[in-house]
């Protein structure tokens, strides 16, 4: 029983926000090539939607491509469970008042007239809004792959090779790791709020937004508690004359398959400029 239990945990590494799966090949990505290849797809994606009609068909691109790799490396799971699923019903809302108070196009299929302004809603405005809302959703699922995907060891590994200062590594490693306590102390504070009745799973979007809103204090208050204790525990242990780190055992080298990662992202930047 204890070997089974073993085997399931080996199936999986920790990252710096929760865990994937250790099979998956965004997981085992160079983390230089991953970070460029956020970069690239961010910028074409910022170049679309940044004009007077975005290209939807590329952000849906980007879109589908963060989305199919979340399920890929195991992580989309935590999105379904946790609060971050709350970042679907933003951007709905943030569709919802592009829609509303940007009122573009000549063809209204909605049209009303309410305390002597003119409500209407146009093809044209339906549009650019899924256009400009699928940009900002490729982009931040972009960025929770990135996250949700990297250990703190691949970034620090990364942050050596490029030879960066001590201190920026160090500093690096340490919001890192402290992203992934963060996730730890999210549920177990849920856990213990739930316990006490203070929880549920509700499906009701106010409900949840309050839940949230409960969870984030003492949630912010440990954060700032372990960050006071970390500095009195570098301070105290003579961090300042420290001249660099130990020597890494295990590294992602930059393999053929970063390559291709990176010359897809090269080529996904150049699409919206053409």
């Amino acid at each position: 029983m204890q070997a089974s239990a073993s085997r399931g945990q080996k199936r999986r590494v920790k990252t710096i926000l929760f865990s994937a799966r250790s099979d998956s090949f965004y997981v085992n990505m160079n983390p230089i090539a991953k970070f460029l290849l956020l970069i690239l797809l961010s910028v074409g994606v910022v170049e679309s939607i940044i004009r007077p009609v975005p290209d939807l068909t590329y952000n849906l691109l980007v879109l589908v491509f963060a989305l199919g790799f979340l399920f890929e490396s195991g992580t989309i799971k935590y999105l379904v469970k946790s609060y971050l699923a709350l970042l679907v019903v933003a951007l709905f809302v943030m569709m919802a008042w592009w829609i509303v108070f940007n009122q573009i196009g000549t063809n209204p299929i909605f049209s009303m007239t309410l305390f002597g302004a003119t409500l209407r809603i146009t093809y044209l405005s339906i549009y650019v809004g899924i256009g400009k809302i699928s940009g900002y959703a490729s982009m931040a699922f972009m960025t929770l792959l990135t996250i949700m995907s990297t250990r703190d060891a691949d970034i620090i590994s990364a942050l050596k090779r490029l030879r960066a200062p001590f201190k920026a590594v160090f500093f690096a490693s340490l919001i890192a790791r402290s992203l992934n306590i963060m996730s730890d102390d999210l549920d177990s504070i849920r856990q213990a709020q739930f316990a006490r009745g203070a929880g549920g799973a509700s499906t009701n979007i106010i409900k949840k937004v309050s839940a949230f809103v409960m969870l984030s204090i003492p949630l912010t208050t440990s954060m700032i508690k372990r960050s006071v204790d970390m500095g009195f525990a570098l301070e105290s242990r003579g961090f300042s004359k420290s001249k660099g780190l130990s020597d890494f055992i295990s590294e992602k080298r930059f393999k053929a398959s970063d390559a291709a990662i990176v010359a897809f992202g090269a080529f996904m930047l150049m699409l919206p400029f053409i």
